[in-house]
């Protein structure tokens, strides 16, 4: 299970246990955040008994385990926790179905991710920082969770397709010495057009055997 799986799943275990107790003082914590400013007083959420505030109630320090949002019935749209067990915070934002829709996390590698979900819920796109280079990634998912479209900056950007399958269709990089183009079918069949080593102009195709049918330059 990848970090975005595990951070949904821990929303929805949080969400659940939520509903059977009061968020009273993490609404009153949050109202304080909301509209306060710099005083003189400090409040915790997980204080027995939450102070009376008025408009003019301000703080220098909120402190709390997980701040909800919630509507007119209850119900919880949006909540700021913390992962029970690496301890990265997580923001979502709930959907009328009690899903989560939208989150900003930091993974594994602590680099920020964006996640946006279907009403499933199903990770349908991605965005975020890779581990090595810090390059900025965008993946977006199928209703089957394959990356349809990929696209990476970085020094050798590059753009992946998939047609429902987890092998990559159709490939575009930026290497050196110079871009490659590179289109697969269902059969196997490849041909690969690009700038080769020497910085000259190349065509390659491939049956599915993987034996070389045509190369230009020879």
């Amino acid at each position: 299970m990848d970090d975005t799986q595990t951070a949904i799943e821990s929303l929805r275990t949080d969400l659940r246990k939520q509903k059977r107790m009061t968020i009273a003082a993490a609404l009153v914590a949050a109202l304080a955040l909301l509209f306060g400013g710099i005083g003189r007083n400090q409040v915790s959420a997980d204080e027995d008994k939450p102070p009376q505030l008025d408009d003019k109630t301000q703080y220098e320090l909120l402190q709390a385990k997980r701040f909800e949002l919630v509507d007119k019935n209850g119900g919880v749209i949006a909540a700021l926790k913390s992962h029970e067990e690496s301890g990265r915070p997580i923001l979502a934002l709930y959907g009328a179905k009690g899903h989560p829709r939208a989150f900003l996390a930091l993974n594994q590698d602590g680099h920020p991710l964006l996640s946006f979900q279907d009403d499933e819920p199903r990770q349908r796109l991605r965005l975020y920082l890779n581990y090595d280079d810090f390059a900025g990634q965008l993946d977006m998912f199928d209703q089957k969770g394959i990356a349809a479209l990929e696209l990476q900056a970085g020094v050798n950007p590059y753009m992946v397709m998939r047609n429902g399958e987890k092998e990559p269709r159709v490939i575009l990089a930026s290497n050196e010495p110079g871009p490659i183009l590179g289109l697969k079918g269902k059969n196997e069949n490849e041909v690969r057009i690009g700038i080769d080593d020497d910085e000259s102009p190349m065509m390659q195709i491939w049956d599915k055997e993987a034996k070389l049918l045509f190369k230009q330059p020879k």
